[in-house]
């Protein structure tokens, strides 16, 4: 039996395969420049293995708080929405 996915579907199949490559490449970019420029660029005064580590250490603060910021402003921005959906819900 087939079944026709509706539009909305596609639509947001596409939006979250389009996030998922940006948000993949922003890493892969970065994870390789911090591995091969960022060190000696921006921590000329350490070690190259110290400056190498501090890279990378900035690379894992954004990947952790990266899922924090989005619960974070998700729920501050779910705000009106909810305030909304609830008043609604209450005049009927």
């Amino acid at each position: 039996m087939h079944h026709d996915r509706p539009p909305a579907m596609l639509r947001v199949a596409t939006a979250s395969l389009a996030g998922t490559a940006i948000e993949f490449y922003d890493f892969f970019a970065y994870g390789t420049a911090a591995a091969l420029v960022l060190g000696p660029l921006f921590f000329p005064t350490v070690s190259p293995l110290l400056g190498t580590l501090a890279a990378f250490g900035t690379f894992g603060v954004g990947f952790v708080a990266r899922p924090l910021g989005s619960a974070l402003f998700g729920h501050i921005g779910d705000r009106p929405r909810q305030a909304a959906t609830s008043s609604s819900r209450r005049c009927c």
